[in-house]
Formats: C-alpha cells, sequence, structure tokens
C-alpha cells in the first residue's frame, strides 16, 4: 500500500510532508486534520484517480462516512459545475458520485483507518473488502 501512495505522490509531484501533523487544540479539530492528512490515500485504497470524476468519487466517500459540511459541497459543487460547463463529463462524474457514496455507506470510516500501520502490506490486503468493506 506504500508503494502504491508513494508512486502517485511522485507521479504528482507533490510533497510527501505537505500534511506534517499541526497541534490539535479540541477533538473537534481531530476529523477535520485527519481527512485532510489521509484524502489522497483515500484516493489509491478506493481506486479513484486524481482527475475531476475520481475527486467526486472520494469527496462523495468522505460526505457519506462523515457529512463534513464543506466535503458535502464540494461534492454537490462539482457535480453542478460540471454540469454546467463539462456537460461531456456529466456521466463519468455522476458515476464517480454514486460510486463514491455506496463506497461510503458500505465501508468502515476511511479517516478513521490506520492507514499508516500498514505501509508494507499491498493494497489488496489492506484495502481487503472484509477489512475496510472496499468490495463495492
Amino acid at each position: 500500500m506504500g508503494r502504491s501512495y508513494a508512486e502517485l505522490i511522485r507521479r504528482l509531484n507533490y510533497d510527501p510532508e505537505f500534511f506534517r501533523p499541526c497541534p490539535i487544540d479540541s477533538e473537534a479539530q481531530w476529523p477535520t486534520q485527519r481527512v485532510a492528512t489521509t484524502h489522497d490515500i483515500h484516493h489509491v485504497v478506493a481506486g479513484f484517480g486524481t482527475m475531476p470524476a475520481g475527486e467526486s468519487g472520494v469527496l462523495a466517500i468522505t460526505a457519506a462516512q462523515i457529512g463534513f459540511p464543506a466535503y458535502v459541497l464540494l461534492t454537490i459543487a462539482g457535480q453542478l459545475a460540471s454540469f454546467r460547463f463539462q456537460l461531456q463529463r456529466y456521466e463519468e462524474i455522476a458515476q464517480a458520485l454514486a460510486h463514491g457514496m455506496a463506497i461510503g455507506h458500505q465501508a468502515h470510516c476511511l479517516a478513521a483507518a490506520r492507514w499508516e500501520e500498514g505501509w508494507e502490506r499491498p493494497i489488496s490486503d489492506s484495502a481487503d473488502g472484509e477489512a475496510y468493506g472496499l468490495a463495492v
């Protein structure tokens, strides 16, 4: 799993230390920090790419699982923008949203999973459908 995540980070030329742990002053801040820290991992374990449809799918997972208002709003805004400005992508994004919502409802909370404790395991093991409910 760590190798797949590292390949994504390198391919996109992301800084692997971008989401360094920051002080959390309250328990209420933990979910926001955790979602931000694990977002790109969700792309890898859920099988979504990083183009608009994949981004919409991952946001839909988060919206379904934690109902964080910003993610619900981003998911809806992404769908509306695709309809208005990129009509040819609407079907692809709508399917990704539906698939992401299905994963979100079926899977264990991806933000709460301790991904960093399983870097050495292959995706087929760490994302195994039984353990995280990703076999949608």
